[in-house]
């Protein structure tokens, strides 16, 4: 919404610079989001008078103009097909910049010097004003004058983002309203009464089928219109406000929407078959081809206007193309109405038609206003058009819009906001806001809202009132008086703590993702959804579902980042899952992780893996090699502790990594953070420093690339007994120096005894009875057999 502060000073003095105003606006009223200077803006354009006129000798298009700028005689080649002898004109000078940025210097067209630009509308950050090439000024400037103050806008204008509930600050008598309440300035009304004698002999007859859809409707029939433009003065407000002028009846509608805040509309009175004018809703099918020549289907229960043949007016919204003010008009239906906002609203977006008749009537308007507006529009009218004829009135209130009372409790202001405000502040307030007191007490008082101000319906919002205009930067700091009670944090969400502390160590970023999943995820995962626990109004197709799993949600957050050119990124997320069965729902928490590492592999993750569990308690896990829906054949294991199996990790299989459209395929490890949690020991037991030395041994075998680890691994320590201390995978090779179909396995194997010192002649049969059993069973190849932890190839 933009506000002229000249348009401002009819209503109410400016008593604050400039500086002090925005900020006051800013601070307890609306946003001030720009101020234009139009001064500024046009700085070095000024009102010139075309003196002279001749046709280029060179361009058949083109025009010398003599244009005095009031200092000067200057030579100025246009174009403009409106231009005429006599004319005042804007003028660029050379060295002007225009508000597009053009800067205007002296030039050669055609053979021809031209000192300066004669500019249109749009050339000036004006909106564009029909067919006309040039901007016409009024006759009656002298040339020279700076434009800024020959058109009256010497004074800011502002841009304010007005709040949906404050459909009173959209226009100019409620901007200066507003102005004056939070500068305890005079507010000078401005009253119109229509007269009370009219001609009656123009028959209309209006009828309002739904008065919930149109509480009440008001109209003027005007005869002996004649159309015209505007005064100077009305297209120079209009133009102030980013509105182009039209003609002056479509000039006056919006001058009285700009300044009273109510949208007027205008019919051709002629052009209205049977004259008669019914207000109902649509049904299906209709349409109607609306001013901005646009054939528009309606949505049923649009509200619409028809005459005895046709449908004329889009209510609210936009006028008939069929029922429009011509240059033949010569009587005029002048419409001012209320309309419901939900109905307004919802065919705006629906037909996607947003109008400033609609930003007004979705919001409310002054329902007490349909009246006054005319009445306005009439005297600016009769001032116009002296022998314009008033033909007949017509005003019908089908429902009476009651002003309610609230009741503003003192004590109620001061538990919400915090400090006390003086009774007698209070109720000044009240009064400058518009309220009128019913009653006054010690504890309480009694007001009824004015009827512009739409939103005050409970004492929440006077409260609101009291508070922005005493204002919310007075309010003194105080810090809350909170008793908490400060709970023990548990003992699982210690460990919980603890899993996320740790994983961020380890190179993870932790994130947390919404608990749904849509139906498109569930298929792309398991393909099914009969055990996914439907949302019964999910707010969107996303959110139909309950997670069972919370790798689907890593995935996503992996390929939104990899969009970024985000690499090695490393996920994890801690959360409840959810499933049904026939009898009953499950809930439980899961720990998954996900990376994408270029270089990482199998076992530096069951390395990350293991170190996780470790730290938690979790020794002498196993995995074991399997298989899922999820990852790639041979990449995935399963970790068991004892009996229970307590997740797993692998590869992702290449059809989900397609489906997620995610670059390197990422590994990934799925835990059940619950029985990690729960079976870990409150009280860590301390492990004793060993004793004795330990005998070193590294050993590598050639074995089938099909043959697993954990398989060896459980070999290894059925042969070797008590004996071993550790063994521990640190290779694994494939290559030009190992037959196909197999692999190079080496791996550190540690003997040692808490009771003595193990001596080399000890420790040989146990190694070699390893080695025979790794031959026997698995048809292993030894590559290397050392004491020591150097490595040496067996020739």
């Amino acid at each position: 919404m933009k506000i002229s502060l000249n348009w401002i000073k009819e209503y109410t003095k400016l008593r604050m610079a400039m500086t002090e105003l925005v900020t006051t606006l800013t601070q307890k009223s609306v946003e001030v989001e720009a101020i234009t200077h139009f001064s500024e803006l046009w700085k070095g354009i000024v009102v010139g008078e075309v003196i002279n006129l001749q046709m280029h000798g060179k361009a058949s298009r083109l025009k010398i103009a003599k244009v005095d700028t009031g200092i000067k005689i200057l030579d100025i080649v246009c174009g403009a097909e409106n231009i005429a002898r006599g004319q005042k004109v804007a003028v660029a000078l050379p060295g002007t910049t225009l508000p597009n940025g053009m800067t205007i210097q002296k030039a050669i067209i055609r053979g021809t010097e031209s000192e300066g630009m004669i500019c249109a509308t749009e050339e000036l950050g004006l909106p564009k004003e029909g067919n006309m090439d040039i901007m016409i000024l009024d006759h009656k400037l002298k040339a020279g004058t700076p434009l800024a103050k020959a058109l009256l806008l010497d004074q800011e204008v502002l841009t304010i983002d007005v709040l949906p509930n404050r459909s009173d600050l959209l226009s100019h008598q409620g901007s200066a309203r507003e102005i004056a309440v939070l500068t305890n300035s005079k507010f000078a009304s401005d009253v119109h009464k229509l007269p009370r004698k009219t001609r009656n002999t123009l028959t209309l007859h209006v009828t309002i089928q739904d008065s919930d859809a149109c509480p009440r409707y008001s109209a003027l029939v005007l005869d002996n219109v004649t159309i015209s433009e505007s005064p100077h003065w009305m297209k120079n407000r209009l133009r102030s406000v980013g509105i182009r002028s039209f003609n002056n009846i479509v000039d006056l509608t919006n001058y009285i929407m700009m300044d009273v805040g109510l949208p007027l509309h205008a019919f051709d009175y002629d052009r209205i078959a049977g004259k008669t004018m019914t207000l109902r809703h649509s049904v299906p099918e209709e349409e109607l081809t609306t001013l901005d020549g646009v054939n528009r289907k309606l949505p049923e229960g649009t509200i619409v206007i028809q005459d005895a043949d046709k449908l004329i007016d889009l209510a609210g919204i936009m006028g008939g193309e069929n029922s429009a003010i011509t240059h033949n008009t010569k009587r005029i239906i002048l419409q001012s109405a209320l309309f419901d906002p939900k109905s307004i609203r919802k065919t705006s977006r629906k037909l996607m038609l947003h109008t400033e008749a609609v930003q007004r009537f979705e919001r409310g308007v002054n329902h007490a206003a349909t009246l006054e507006a005319l009445a306005k529009a009439y005297d600016l009218l009769k001032e116009m058009q002296d022998d314009m004829i008033l033909d007949s009135i017509i005003d019908i209130e089908r429902k009476t819009q009651e002003l309610g009372s609230i009741t503003l409790h003192y004590a109620r202001y001061e538990k919400i906001i915090g400090e006390s405000v003086e009774a007698r502040q209070i109720i000044q307030i009240l009064e400058r806001i518009g309220c009128r007191i019913e009653q006054k007490e010690a504890g309480f008082v009694v007001v009824t809202p004015s009827a512009w101000r739409t939103d005050l319906h409970y004492e929440e919002d006077l409260i609101e009132e009291i508070a922005r205009i005493v204002g919310y930067d007075s309010i003194q700091e105080k810090l809350p008086e909170v008793r908490l009670t400060l709970w023990p944090v548990s003992r699982h969400e210690q460990r919980k703590e603890e899993l996320q502390r740790l994983l961020k160590t380890l190179g993870f970023q932790e994130v947390i993702n919404f608990s749904f999943a849509s139906k498109k995820n569930i298929e792309n995962m398991s393909g099914d959804t009969q055990q996914h626990i439907s949302v019964e109004n999910p707010m969107n197709a996303e959110q139909a579902f309950l997670r069972s799993e919370l790798l689907s949600s890593l995935l996503k957050n992996l390929k939104e980042n990899q969009h970024r050119t985000q690499e090695g990124l490393q996920f994890f997320e801690i959360a409840h899952v959810y499933s049904q069965t026939e009898e009953n729902f499950s809930e439980h928490m899961r720990l998954v992780g996900v990376s994408n590492e270029k270089y990482l592999d199998f076992y530096q993750l069951k390395g990350i893996v293991s170190a996780l569990l470790l730290h938690m308690g979790v020794s002498q896990c196993q995995f074991q090699m399997t298989n899922n829906h999820f990852t790639e054949p041979g990449t995935c294991a399963q970790i068991t502790w004892g009996h229970q199996i307590i997740g797993s990790l692998g590869k992702l299989h290449q059809r989900i990594q397609q489906t997620f459209g995610i670059e390197n395929a990422p590994w990934y490890f799925d835990l059940d953070a619950e029985k990690i949690i729960d079976k870990v020991p409150e009280v860590m037991k301390a492990q004793e420093i060993e004793k004795f030395p330990a005998v070193l041994h590294d050993l590598a075998i050639i074995v089938d690339v099909t043959l697993s680890w954990d398989v060896i691994e459980a070999l290894i320590q059925k042969e070797t007994g008590s004996l071993l201390a550790s063994v521990e995978l640190f290779d694994m090779y494939q290559g030009s120096q190992i037959p196909a179909g197999k692999k190079s396995l080496a791996f550190h194997l540690v003997y040692q005894s808490n009771e003595r010192t193990l001596t080399q002649k000890e420790v040989t049969p146990v190694h070699e009875r390893l080695i025979n059993a790794l031959q026997q069973h698995f048809h292993a190849q030894v590559r290397s057999l050392s004491p020591t932890s150097n490595f040496v190839e067996k020739t």
